[in-house]
């Protein structure tokens, strides 16, 4: 009681002279603070901290210096102002040495569970569970699992429940409750937060009755020993109203919620995250109600007070439009408030059918789109920027049924954009951002920096696939990696700060116009986008002077069932009978069920002639090549083999891209210097390796890799083929090294042909690889992997991988195909030649002859690749005309034909040979000559 007198005592003091602030002391400073963070009276606490913090730096006095931090780190978060109180985070973590680390490790613990804190109001979980990770493992070591640590459980259960794993949040959280009862008891504030935690985790398994229970457990117990902490009483109630609203209990929903309001308003005013929390909730409980314009005032509201009333409600419309492009205080907030408007606005159409609020419903999943592809360039961890893509993909359907049913031009093109905004929108980031870097708009020493860092991150991704080691271990490593993250936030800062235009034009993605995106095709080609939506699918075909989408009614689900059946039948030729009569039957319905239901609709809607595709697949259809499509279902009684069927092949060229915008990226990189040359590697593996490099360079999982390889004697063939074509540098067998690969690309190469084997690891796509041969290295392990591709520099135009399955890997929802081929477009380069499936040595040595000899006269690499693939089924019959010998290679990114440097030697000989029929001639003139003035002479 005498410690709370005197800290009001000074609040007194200081209200009545002007002067007051210099007269406390640091000790007393920190008394006020306390008051003033227990009393909730965050505005003073900022005020006061930021003396306290000055003066405890001109005292040189730590200890009071982070004392000081973590108030203003209090005070900001409960202000809402994240970026502040995040700076201040990382201001406290570096007051800590790393001996301070043990002797002060709650303080240092504090300081994660702040940073870990913030980055989860943020949304970026993956960057929060990483400092919670860290704080567990010091509290296991010294605080022998107390209090703190059960703080540190209930964090990680949170983790957990927002990304799904309710039952993984569930374990931490009945965990942290027992720690957190026996040792603080009942009457604890974390008690009663823990509880409602709880109640949340039973809620998102269905479980409503029991949530109930512990909500209105830890309300009584909150009214009981607590009930001045205003924070954790209003939010026990907005939970309790909450629940009652989703579970047809709206009045007994509106004292909770209303109370939670008017407490939070008296106490920290509209502007401010927890408020509008409430306020978001209110109208959440209208929509219960169907008062749906009651819901959307609320809605109105608190879009006005977290932009601070820079945007106008009176007309929603405008409203969305500048929403975009304003500042607001709680992006949480406005998330939550969008999805509440996207639900009052589906209902208000459904029952008027005015169409304006089609037309405001539309425009909300376009804004959301926006905002969620503004604040991703935030984030630091690639899983967190992942997660938002997918969000962004679960309104992309939505929004595009909306613009559909609009059916304008402006309406079209922007449904274009929702479907091709949510594809390899990383991938895109990382090339636009390396390829404006190449000219020298920033210092190189931050360029430096950036890519340094980039590596380490690089790395440490890799050393968290490959680690079997303790859980202890792999959140150290974890540790490390969020320390590089947070370096690459403060470098973003750094740029954004120092250089704002470079940052905004330069270093941010940008979509394309509808203009700029015709600018990338030819009058003969036609670009067709696909969207596979849960219960539609979208496709979008753009031409050099038009635009056009088509909706069908083919689910995902079907999709997927039809896709793996034909991807099995096109790979599978080890059956018993593949090319008797019943087996090309089925073959040739499921290839026609594709061209039907995918590009018949399209290609027949036509009034020009079309015979180059550019395919930009969505998720599972990333895995098949549509040459194998048939146009027409042939008379199967007739064809008993596959070479006469009418595949797609036939009539058109194709490649593929990931998105529209890489294809524009993909292009500009085909412009880059380069020398004509061709560098071929074949790869042998007659020598497994040294057992004894496994402590070095070689983890026991590449040797045992290593010594399931065996030698590729077509691979040594394609290579010879490439040496006696064009000029350039050709290794095979032991030369053929990983060492030898990174020297020989820094003399950027026309084209890169790599013939050896590849790993595939579709959990952990990082650690796929290309496997050189084994020479003993001590520095290179000959897995050239795929985070290690991801960093070369490479100046090339075509890299063509004859290797298996370098086309295909993970799928990521939003960001597409995660494999070998993704890694040599983030090294910088705009085509690949790559294969979808396991490859046929011999039919693929045949392939790549035929590719080179087209690719040499000229053609485009889609071209080339369509005229080897016809010639092969023109000379061959029976098993080997199967699709799996010809179709495995896909043309992917830019298709601009290439000047490769034809041998010299050849021309050479016949220069020589020329030479030395003249000097023949010459000689036989000589003698001749010389016989005729000797006959003249005498």
């Amino acid at each position: 009681m005498r410690y709370i007198c005197l800290s009001l005592f000074f609040l007194t003091a200081m209200n009545i002279n002007g002067q007051w602030i210099k007269k406390y002391t640091l000790s007393e400073f920190d008394s006020i603070c306390v008051t003033l963070s227990r009393k909730g009276q965050f505005l003073q606490l900022k005020n006061y901290a930021n003396e306290f913090l000055l003066q405890a730096k001109n005292a040189n006095d730590t200890l009071y210096r982070r004392s000081a931090t973590c108030f203003l780190i209090d005070a900001e978060r409960k202000l809402s102002n994240y970026e502040i109180a995040e700076n201040y985070s990382y201001q406290l973590l570096e007051l800590f040495s790393e001996q301070d680390k043990s002797t002060h490790y709650l303080g240092y613990v504090r300081g994660l569970l702040f940073l870990g804190g913030i980055y989860y109001e943020l949304g970026r979980f993956n960057e929060a569970e990483v400092q919670f990770f860290e704080a567990r493992n010091i509290l296991k070591k010294y605080d022998n699992k107390g209090k703190n640590y059960g703080s540190v459980l209930n964090n990680l259960a949170a983790i957990n429940l927002n990304k799904g794993n309710s039952e993984k949040a569930k374990e931490y959280m009945l965990e942290s409750l027992a720690i957190t009862k026996n040792s603080l008891g009942v009457k604890d504030k974390d008690y009663c937060l823990e509880l409602s935690n709880l109640a949340l985790v039973y809620e998102s398994q269905g479980e409503i009755k029991k949530a109930e229970e512990y909500l209105l457990e830890a309300l009584s117990v909150n009214n009981k020993y607590s009930k001045n902490n205003y924070l954790l009483r209003s939010r026990l109630l907005i939970e309790i109203g909450r629940l009652y609203s989703k579970n047809d209990a709206t009045q007994k929903a509106k004292p909770f919620l209303k109370e939670a309001f008017d407490l939070l308003k008296e106490k920290l005013g509209v502007r401010n995250e927890h408020t509008m929390f409430a306020m978001v909730n209110l109208g959440i409980m209208e929509y219960y109600k169907e008062d749906y314009l009651g819901g959307l005032g609320y809605a109105k509201a608190c879009f006005a007070i977290n932009s601070n009333y820079s945007v106008d409600t009176s007309s929603l419309e405008m409203l969305l439009d500048k929403l975009p492009k304003t500042d607001v205080l709680s992006l949480n907030i406005l998330s939550r408030n969008l999805e509440l408007l996207e639900h009052l606005l589906i209902k208000l159409y459904e029952e008027t059918n005015d169409r304006n609020w089609l037309k405001c419903l539309y425009k909300t999943y376009l804004a959301w789109n926006t905002i969620n592809n503004k604040h991703r360039y935030t984030f630091a961890f690639e899983e967190d920027k992942l997660a938002l893509v997918r969000k962004n993909a679960l309104h992309a359907p939505k929004g595009i049924a909306a613009a559909l049913e609009l059916d304008c031009e402006e309406c079209l093109w922007n449904a274009f954009l929702l479907a091709e905004e949510n594809k390899s929108m990383l991938l895109a980031e990382a090339l636009k951002s390396e390829g404006n870097n190449k000219f020298g708009k920033i210092p190189i020493t931050l360029l430096q920096k950036e890519k340094k860092l980039q590596k380490k991150i690089i790395e440490i991704k890799k050393s968290l696939g490959e680690s079997s080691a303790e859980l202890l271990d792999k959140d150290s490593l974890r540790g490390v990696l969020s320390q590089m993250n947070k370096e690459v936030v403060q470098f973003r800062n750094e740029i954004k700060l120092t250089y704002p235009k470079y940052y905004e034009k330069e270093f941010l993605l940008n979509t394309l116009t509808l203009k700029q995106t015709q600018g990338l095709l030819q009058d003969n080609q036609a670009l067709i986008e696909y969207l596979v939506a849960p219960k539609k699918t979208y496709i979008f075909l753009i031409r050099t002077k038009s635009i056009k989408v088509y909706q069908l009614d083919v689910d995902k689900k079907e999709i997927k069932t039809k896709v793996d059946r034909f991807r099995k039948m096109l790979i599978d030729t080890e059956e018993e009978n593949t090319n008797n009569q019943e087996t090309v039957r089925l073959f040739a319905h499921t290839g026609y069920w594709f061209y039907q239901n995918l590009l018949k609709p399209v290609l027949d809607d036509q009034d020009a002639h079309i015979d180059h595709l550019t395919i930009v697949p969505d998720g599972i259809l990333g895995v098949l090549p549509f040459e194998t499509f048939l146009t027409e279902l042939p008379d199967t009684n007739t064809i008993t083999s596959y070479e006469k069927l009418p595949y797609l092949l036939q009539d058109y060229q194709l490649n593929y891209s990931y998105s529209v915008t890489l294809l524009d990226e993909n292009k500009k990189a085909s412009n880059q210097l380069h020398n004509n040359n061709v560098l071929a590697y074949a790869a042998s593996y007659a020598d497994a390796g040294d057992s004894n490099l496994a402590d070095k360079t070689r983890s026991k999982y590449l040797l045992d890799i290593r010594t399931q390889l065996t030698d590729i004697p077509e691979a040594l063939l394609e290579v010879e083929m490439l040496k006696n074509k064009f000029e350039g540098t050709f290794r095979v067998k032991g030369k053929a090294s990983e060492s030898n690969f990174k020297k020989d690309i820094q003399n950027n190469f026309a084209v890169v042909h790599l013939a050896m084997h590849s790993i595939m690891d579709k959990e952990k796509p990082l650690l796929s690889a290309l496997a050189f041969a084994e020479t003993q290295d001590t520095l290179e392990d000959d897995f050239l992997q795929a985070y290690e591709i991801s960093q070369l520099d490479l100046q090339t135009n075509l890299v063509v991988l004859s290797a298996c399955e370098t086309g295909v890997g993970k799928l990521e929802q939003g960001e597409g195909m995660m494999s070998l081929a993704r890694s040599f477009m983030y090294a910088g380069t705009p085509s690949l030649v790559v294969s979808l499936w396991r490859i046929n040595d011999l039919s693929t040595a045949v392939l790549m002859e035929l590719f080179y000899k087209y690719l040499s006269r000229g053609e485009n690499k889609a071209r080339a690749l369509q005229s080897a693939k016809k010639e092969y089924l023109a000379k061959v019959t029976g098993e080997a005309s199967h699709p799996a010998y010809w179709a495995p290679f896909v043309q992917l990114g830019n298709s601009s034909p290439i000047f490769v440097q034809p041998k010299k030697t050849s021309n050479w000989k016949v220069i020589k040979m020329i030479l030395g029929i003249l000097f023949v001639l010459l000689f036989v003139l000589i003698i001749f000559k010389i016989q005729f003035f000797v006959k003249k002479r005498y």
